[in-house]
């Protein structure tokens, strides 16, 4: 059985989740650790939102960097960290 299904989104719109009938649980994958630029908390709740909105809410259990940081500088992985947090709080209403 599948538990979680890992979806990278970083440089895709949710193109093929209308394919996606029945799977329990979504980890969404929504950083690009190959470039510097930090992803706004605003940029991370939309692209959660258009998952949410696709895949249903309750189905979103993991928001996840794509891959490691291993080589980003640690100030570069930190704030991308730092991004990610705050955007869920966004999507979840956390301010």
């Amino acid at each position: 059985m599948i538990g979680v299904i890992f979806l990278p989104s970083s440089h895709s719109p949710f193109p093929s989740l209308f394919l996606l009938s029945s799977p329990p649980l979504f980890t969404l994958l929504l950083m690009d650790v190959k470039i510097n630029r930090i992803e706004t908390a605003d940029e991370i709740a939309r692209s959660t939102e258009k998952a949410a909105a696709k895949l249903g809410e309750q189905r979103i259990r993991y928001l996840h960097p794509d891959c490691g940081f291993w080589m980003l500088k640690r100030s570069v992985a930190d704030r991308k960290i730092a991004a990610l947090a705050k955007g869920r709080n966004l999507f979840l209403g956390l301010r």
